[in-house]
């Protein structure tokens, strides 16, 4: 089960712009943190540090982050170089690996999009990076069965919504291991019990690397590992 410090925190959270929702069901993935956040008061940013990475905790002291979710990419012990796609700011730090993950993850002044591997074009984003699976793929399930005989990770991922033309992204972290399956067909029940639009929903690395930190009053709220140094974290911060 989640932290119950981190719950009961959770259950506090006053933040304007941010709605917060605990997913219910059976099995593990029902221990899942849903934040939806509003575009139109928060401004994302990809925060990138090939070669030296950061920590979530750094992060949020140097930028002012509100809210960081990671990590993009998977870091080994002694390596922090991002393995597939890093664009950010309109330069490429990493190049596309042709036969790495599918999914590029990205956002400009129109907001976030998802486009697969092969439909990248250097000008579609200010920042992008690759990611994967796909966990829902045009509103549909895309992890198989074979998932669940693989071990179970922390997970965190940004799945992508729309109510009519408003654009809401919704950032989310397991507290518990689970499989990716369980964790789509959950998301799945909840999109379609809330009436969500949600047509993608993208996993980011996982295990280790999952983390899930919000700025509250003087402190953070987190779960996850906010000291290990990451290639690149995904951060909101409320726009002026």
């Amino acid at each position: 089960m989640a932290d119950a410090s981190f719950q009961q925190g959770v259950g506090l959270l006053a933040l304007d712009g941010v709605q917060t929702q605990w997913l219910t069901g059976q099995g593990t993935a029902s221990f899942t943190l849903l934040l939806s956040i509003d575009l139109a008061r928060f401004e994302p940013n990809l925060i990138a540090k090939p070669d030296i990475g950061i920590s979530v905790r750094a992060a949020m002291l140097e930028t002012g982050a509100d809210i960081v979710l990671g990590s993009g990419f998977v870091s080994e012990a002694h390596s922090l170089d991002p393995v597939g796609l890093l664009h950010v700011s309109g330069s490429t730090l990493s190049p596309l690996e042709p036969y790495g993950y599918t999914r590029i993850l990205g956002f400009n002044d129109s907001g976030f999009g998802v486009v697969h591997r092969n439909a990248f074009q250097r000008d579609m984003f200010t920042s992008a990076f690759q990611a994967g699976p796909g966990i829902i793929e045009k509103g549909l399930l895309d992890i198989s069965e074979r998932d669940l005989q693989r071990p179970m990770y922390y997970r965190s991922f940004v799945a992508l919504c729309h109510n009519g033309n408003h654009q809401q992204v919704q950032l989310g972290i397991t507290t518990v291991p689970t499989h990716l399956r369980t964790l789509g067909q959950l998301l799945l029940q909840h999109y379609a019990a809330t009436g969500a639009q949600c047509q993608e929903v993208v996993n980011l690395a996982g295990d280790r690397q999952a983390v899930l930190a919000i700025r509250a009053g003087e402190g953070l709220l987190y779960h996850g590992d906010i000291e290990t140094h990451k290639v690149t974290l995904l951060s909101f911060k409320r726009g002026s």
